[in-house]
């Protein structure tokens, strides 16, 4: 007899590589996408590898042959709140956490299980390839399962293209039903009792299903799932926690920087009490106090208040976790990083964006030099790791004030540092202002007063082959808490940082065109 499973949820899908190389290098090397890709791969054996396929294939590496480094070593976060949202509504559930490293799962769930319908989390995607490829292949196996896709990249599409494209968009997917939601956990749950109890669409809000030759559009509201409502039970996925696990205590972001489109989406800042946190906390304890803890909040120090009360809760119960955190370091003093450290504050990702005050005015980041200055030096002072995050081409920028950021990096030594181009997106408040910076284009491809996307990307090139006091992360494949899982398998940072120095040498002799010499695949673990 099968087992009835009412919605099983789809991770992440991490195509092939060599595809995603190639259908941007077909687009022409000198656009935005492939120059953006080509800082952070290397060409080996006539196949593109990024860093963590070489971590996979050192010939000195035993440790990666039968544990690879994937997408897959950090929980998805995704899946534990919307399994316990499920769970909460007494809904069952089961889960794919790597579509590319459970395929053989997914098929035999496809052909053993009952499934009322599959859910596709589409948190990571930025084109419609990866989920195209999962719904091709559950449709491979079983043709009539419902599929649901919800999540950022449909509620960012459905907002910004226009009725036509989005309709051609969905015909191409081949989904049953979208969900048009920030949140859409209250959507997802609505769906599947209407699936089960064979119940109109149509009263379901922030939906899009197929009817009468084209799709239907139901009422948008937006949602308020309350986060203290919705505290993660991680006993529901203990059997499949690793190394790493990933924790939410707020939503959205109280601050209103002028690249970013939160704060016209006018999405509600809500944060967890440290009560709720210690809570979810002890709960992971007992089931391993061993864990490392990659806090994924916005800004996780920010209200200061409520971050000291945080670093006091984690000192009084003595938890023997490590973490990492997205903080604003301009808000850190002395006693404050000094108790991070003794909490068992491994690493932050400071969203610095530039060495240059006026386009931190600019960017309306609420942040002085000499403040962020201070932040890196007490980390620094306290053996905490930092990547420092840059924003390069943001209206205002010359080479000038990307040379301050470059010193910048030079000088005060983040212990990693990244490079992003400025991506012009819609519905962020610098979009408001195009006049006043004369402002052209959108996304990759944009132009304003002082410089266009072109020579930003030449900066970033040359601060990339320039730079020797700060290590570059690699943007492909490498998120910042893979640094953790490393050290987690007991390698040293001496040689983590090591053998990053090592990539980003054959990187930098790819391109400038000279002979490879694969420095990466001759540093032994």
């Amino acid at each position: 007899m099968k087992n009835k499973i009412d919605c099983l949820l789809i991770g992440y899908n991490e195509m092939d590589f060599s595809i995603v190389e190639k259908r941007l290098r077909l687009m022409g090397e000198d656009c935005g996408a492939y120059r953006k890709l080509n800082l952070g791969f290397i060409e080996y054996n006539n196949k593109p590898y990024r860093i963590r396929d070489i971590f996979n294939i050192h010939p000195y590496n035993k440790l990666f042959k039968t544990n690879p480094f994937n997408m897959n070593n950090m929980f998805n976060a995704a899946i534990a709140y919307l399994g316990t949202y499920l769970s909460k509504y007494n809904y069952t559930f089961e889960y794919i956490i790597s579509f590319n490293e459970e395929k053989e799962k997914l098929v035999d769930l496809l052909n053993k299980e009952s499934i009322l319908c599959i859910a596709i989390i589409t948190t990571f995607y930025m084109d419609i390839f990866p989920v195209l490829e999962i719904i091709q292949f559950i449709k491979k196996y079983n043709k009539d399962i419902k599929i649901i896709l919800g999540g950022p990249f449909i509620w960012i599409k459905a907002r910004d293209l226009s009725k036509e494209k989005l309709n051609r968009m969905f015909k191409i997917l081949g989904a049953d039903i979208y969900v048009n939601s920030h949140q859409g956990e209250a959507a997802l749950i609505n769906i599947l009792s209407a699936i089960k109890y064979n119940k109109p669409l149509n009263d379901i809000k922030n939906i899009y299903f197929f009817g009468n030759d084209h799709f239907i559009a139901t009422d948008t509201v937006v949602e308020d799932n309350k986060l203290e409502e919705n505290i993660i039970n991680w006993n529901l996925f203990s059997g499949r926690i690793k190394n790493i696990v990933p924790i939410r205590t707020s939503s959205s972001c109280c601050f209103r920087c002028s690249f970013c489109s939160y704060p016209l989406n006018k999405i509600r800042y809500q944060e967890l009490s440290v009560e709720h946190i210690e809570k979810e906390l002890r709960s992971l304890s007992r089931i391993n106090k061993n864990l490392h803890l990659s806090f994924i909040d916005d800004t996780f120090n920010f209200p200061k208040k409520r971050f000291v009360e945080f670093l006091k809760m984690m000192r009084k119960n003595k938890f023997s976790f490590t973490w990492d955190s997205n903080i604003r370091c301009q808000y850190l003093d002395k006693e404050t990083v000094k108790m991070m450290f003794e909490c068992g504050c491994k690493g932050v990702y400071l969203g610095i964006e530039s060495g240059n005050q006026t386009l931190l005015n600019n960017m309306n980041k609420k942040a002085k030099i000499s403040d962020l200055v201070q932040g890196i030096d007490l980390l620094n002072q306290f053996r905490i790791l930092s990547c420092a995050s840059f924003i390069i081409g943001f209206p205002g920028e010359t080479i000038e004030t990307a040379e301050c950021t470059r010193q910048f990096i030079e000088k005060y030594k983040p212990a990693f540092y990244q490079l992003h181009i400025w991506y012009y997106e819609p519905y962020t408040p610098v979009w408001q202002q195009k006049h006043k910076y004369n402002l052209s284009g959108s996304h990759l491809n944009w132009k304003h007063r002082t410089m266009d996307v072109s020579e930003a990307f030449n900066i970033i090139d040359n601060m990339f082959k320039s730079i020797e006091n700060s290590i570059w992360l690699p943007q492909n494949d490498f998120e910042y808490y893979g640094i953790f899982e490393l050290l987690k398998r007991n390698i040293s940072l001496e040689k983590i940082k090591k053998f990053f120095y090592a990539f980003n040498r054959d990187v930098k002799r790819k391109i400038e065109k000279l002979s490879p010499v694969y420095d990466s695949l001759k540093n032994p673990f």
